[in-house]
């Protein structure tokens, strides 16, 4: 549905999308995932006809839209600020792009209650956009694009403007309406939570070229760089040293045992690499706590450094020799203290080690683990 073949855009001496080649199926939910600046807006803007490719090719539906203008492609955006006329109810706003396309009267009412009953506003026709709240506003807004037809839809971060509850209760809406509608959505956000959420599959964009590219799942487990696993979600980096490479290789961790993982792309024996380990995957064993879940397990001894409640968990931060780890836990576990010696502990399983410099500057994508103050040893001195 969208085929993107190297595209190049240059405002100036700026590169802001940098060679990509995507694909987007028929009836995909694909995000478009990266901090600001990134590209990601400029991909988008792209796509719509608002912006026209230095270099490279844009297919649409099979059909090169590459300088197509935006009135001509199959293609709808619904953007961050919603853009409803203020003078028009929210049916005349439904219907304004049928109408502009001078369709008879009995198709445009028929996609304004087909569209708004999508959207589940059906109650709600013959008010004003003023006497919305911001969710219904944002579900007008992509009622309006859904009766042009549109083959792909294209939103521009459209649920930054709402509070963090009515967000997560859009993401889910949302999805339900694209697997309703059944036609491609191509959505741009900077949050990892929506992208996680929603998509089919994503793409995350550093300095205007995607990183890496793959289902949700694929690439939180699994991710391609250092920057990746920084930027999607929260990491711990430790620090390794591969000992022996095969389907399950071993890594020696530098200020730790000897552990089984598995070992991304293009690291051999002897390499330098860092492990990584998501908060949700570890726990917690008190120094006086010698049998329990961390029996067993590899593990790191340290001290709790910081205790967050944040609800259903709580978020430690432990100092270690040479890096802080962060751990989440669920609120009902039994409380560790500020100052406690403890063992952070981790499966022996789910393991992945990736090449230790990937090339690139990890701030751009947010940060990870990060150099203990102790004053004994910096991260880089560890292992």
């Amino acid at each position: 549905m969208v085929h993107l073949d190297s595209v190049t855009k240059v405002f100036g001496d700026v590169i802001a999308v940098d060679d990509v080649s995507f694909a987007v199926e028929a009836g995909e939910f694909f995000s478009l995932l990266g901090p600001s600046g990134c590209g990601k807006t400029t991909m988008l803007r792209m796509l719509a006809g608002f912006e026209v490719p230095t270099r490279g090719r844009i297919l649409l539906d099979g059909r090169d839209a590459t300088t197509m203008p935006p009135n001509r492609r199959p293609t709808n955006l619904v953007f961050q600020s919603y853009a409803l006329f203020p003078h028009m109810t929210v049916e005349e706003n439904v219907a304004f792009g049928p109408r502009r396309r001078r369709l008879p009267a009995a198709e445009v009412g028929r996609r304004v209650t087909e569209s708004l009953r999508t959207v589940q506003l059906e109650a709600y026709a013959r008010r004003y956009p003023r006497e919305l709240s911001g969710g219904q506003q944002q579900r007008v807004a992509l009622a309006r694009a859904l009766a042009n037809y549109p083959a792909v839809l294209l939103l521009d971060e459209p649920l930054g403007a709402l509070d963090l509850k009515l967000r997560e209760e859009m993401q889910l809406e949302l999805k339900r309406i694209q697997r309703e509608v059944g036609i491609s959505f191509v959505y741009v956000t900077h949050d990892q939570g929506e992208a996680l959420t929603m998509s089919d599959r994503l793409a995350i964009m550093d300095r205007g070229r995607i990183a890496q590219l793959g289902s949700p799942e694929q690439v939180y487990r699994r991710p391609a760089t250092v920057s990746v696993a920084r930027f999607l979600g929260s990491a711990n980096l430790l620090p390794c040293e591969v000992e022996e490479v095969g389907e399950r290789a071993v890594v020696r961790i530098g200020c730790g045992p000897r552990v089984a993982a598995v070992t991304g792309p293009g690291l051999n024996r002897h390499d330098r690499g860092q492990l990584v380990l998501r908060p949700e995957q570890l726990w917690l064993e008190p120094e006086d706590q010698r049998s329990g879940p961390g029996e067993g397990h590899p593990g790191i001894e340290g001290r709790v450094a910081e205790v967050v409640f944040q609800g259903a968990v709580v978020r430690y931060t432990v100092e270690t020799v040479g890096v802080q780890l962060n751990v989440s836990v669920p609120a009902r576990t039994e409380r560790v203290g500020v100052g406690e010696r403890v063992r952070v502990c981790w499966p022996e399983g789910d393991l992945y080690v990736l090449p230790e410099d990937d090339g690139r500057v990890p701030d751009a994508l947010g940060s990870g683990a990060r150099p203990a103050h102790t004053g004994e040893h910096t991260g880089e001195e560890v292992g």
